[in-house]
């Protein structure tokens, strides 16, 4: 729910630019910047409690 809701300009104007846990880790090291941007860092940041690999 939290990917749906990081696209609403309040919660963080994401956009789509990598699917899935493991596009989503690389991004984050690969260009932090974008990361922020994409819908599923913020869902995988969000949801992921217990920590996963």
């Amino acid at each position: 729910m939290s990917h749906e809701l990081s696209h609403f300009d309040v919660f963080g104007n994401t956009d789509d630019i990598v699917y899935g846990k493991t596009g989503a880790k690389n991004l984050a090291i690969s260009n932090p910047a974008s990361a922020v941007k994409n819908a599923d860092n913020h869902e995988y940041f969000s949801e992921n409690t217990p920590a996963q690999n």
